[in-house]
């Protein structure tokens, strides 16, 4: 795969250098000789000018089209554009300049300036468009050296070398079908964003808005993006794509037992992804969600067969640190708490005073809460002193799922580059591990759990946030750091 520094501004490069060579060679072809040179150049340079404006106003995203789809028809374009000049060169070549008549001399500089500069406008204007691409990738600066450099090689080398106008427009052919080649290999190695309502995904936003990630391999995920970066991410058809989801799905059902007419409640939208790939074990519960920014955008995360979904506008910070109506006693059988709508990262977490506290008094009897995702070690610090002893205090029974690995992390491949850094922010920076609280308000029997979900090992708390001798393989397999 071509670097995307490279594919970005080399194909635009190219262009430039092609383009330029293109508008000095119509206008040396069509005013060689002619009378009225400045009167004439005027007219060729102001249409040339005014074919690339066109160009770059017309050019650049089309909706409902795949960016890769729009940047190989804009290459075509151009491609078919540069040709018919090379083709009319010849032919003006062969014939005299077919007379230097008022008509041909007219048709000419369609086809010589103006469809070749209105081709490559519009190239440059899609590529500048790149969606998710950085701001300091913008073509332009490329476009314009090329241009120069097009223009000095053309008087100082190529012409006298060449010395024919079809010669030269052929070799600026073959360098923009190499130049679209590489363009090709960089789309096929990247990420591009296919933006919802807000906007092309490079610029800040004042709400949330959906976002589609499509890479050039044929791979897709769906998030939410709201003004402090991911809300959730998921892949195209909802599934889970971070670990932490694929860790909640897998134990949900293990954790809180069948959903018939039982209700759920989301603290913050960020673990829907988790409840989407439920399906089945989905169908009975009632979800409630305190979604914030991101209440508009969740119809494509919303989990199937749920007996019903309420989406609600309340923050899950206000919810948790103040307890308002959201958070209505013995209410709901199981609470999911999105850790990174309560921190910035897994690392950050640090519950306001009460908050175990109210979230169990949330729960019904029986109830499970879950929360995730959390960091143990590096940055964070021990988690089983931090969270553990803390969870062991408020809930009879309480659970640390920690991974086995230390940092790293799947679906990194469907990241457009600009949203890379917000994306590492969502997972344990190295050399922490993942973890997931798991906490239960059972009164009598201690729950039966697994000892691992999908690689994270079962850490068992008590109130000193020790680890009690149990019977599970955990105490032998444990991470050094959960003894």
């Amino acid at each position: 795969m071509i670097p995307d520094a490279w594919g970005r501004s080399l194909p635009a490069f190219a262009v430039g250098g092609c383009l330029a060579l293109a508008a000095v060679v119509s206008a040396g072809l069509l005013l060689y000789g002619g009378p009225g040179l400045v009167s004439a150049m005027t007219v060729v340079v102001g249409a040339q000018l005014a074919a690339l404006g066109a160009g770059v106003s017309w050019g650049g995203v089309v909706q409902g089209l795949p960016f890769p789809e729009v940047v190989r028809r804009r290459w075509l374009l151009l491609l078919v554009a540069v040709g018919a000049a090379a083709v009319f060169s010849g032919l003006w070549e062969i014939t005299g300049g077919f007379g230097a008549g008022a008509l041909t001399q007219g048709v000419g500089l369609a086809v010589l300036a103006v469809f070749p500069l209105f081709s490559g406008g519009a190239l440059l204007a899609t590529l500048s468009r790149f969606p998710g691409a950085a701001a300091d990738r913008s073509p332009g600066a490329a476009a314009f050296l090329g241009a120069a450099v097009g223009v000095v090689l053309l008087g100082w080398i190529l012409f006298p070398i060449l010395r024919s106008t079809t010669a030269l427009l052929l070799l600026a052919l073959v360098i923009l079908a190499l130049a679209a080649l590489a363009q090709s290999r960089s789309l096929e190695g990247g990420v591009w964003i296919e933006a919802g309502e807000g906007g092309d995904g490079s610029s800040p936003r004042e709400a949330a808005a959906m976002e589609v990630w499509r890479a050039g391999d044929g791979g897709a995920a769906r998030a939410v993006v709201g003004p402090t970066g991911i809300v959730l991410v998921s892949t195209e058809d909802g599934e889970p794509l971070l670990d932490v989801d694929r860790v909640l799905a897998a134990g949900f059902p293990r954790w809180a037992g069948a959903g018939s007419n039982s209700r759920l409640l989301l603290v913050g939208a960020g673990r829907l992804p988790a409840i989407h790939a439920l399906r089945g074990a989905g169908a009975g519960w009632s979800v409630t969600i305190l979604a914030g920014d991101a209440s508009t955008h969740l119809e494509p995360f919303l989990p199937p067969g749920a007996a019903e979904v309420t989406v609600l506008g309340a923050y899950a910070g206000h919810a948790v640190a103040r307890s308002p109506a959201h958070l209505p006693p013995a209410s709901f059988d199981a609470v999911v708490v999105d850790a990174l709508s309560l921190a910035p990262t897994p690392a950050a977490l640090d519950l306001p005073p009460g908050a175990l506290l109210r979230l169990r008094h949330t729960l019904r009897p029986g109830g499970v809460l879950m929360v995730g995702p959390l960091q143990d070690g590096g940055s964070a610090g021990d988690l089983m002193k931090r969270l553990g002893r803390q969870a062991a205090t408020h809930f009879p029974h309480a659970s640390l799922y920690v991974s086995g690995r230390n940092g790293g992390w799947v679906g990194e491949g469907l990241v457009p580059e600009v949203r890379r850094a917000d994306f590492a922010r969502l997972h344990p920076s190295a050399p922490g591990r993942g973890a997931i609280l798991v906490a239960s308000t059972a009164s009598r029997e201690p729950p039966v759990w697994p000892d691992e979900v999908e690689g994270y090992l079962r850490v068992v708390m008590d109130g000193g946030g020790r680890v009690p001798p149990v019977r599970s393989k955990v105490a032998a397999s444990a991470p050094e750091e959960a003894r």
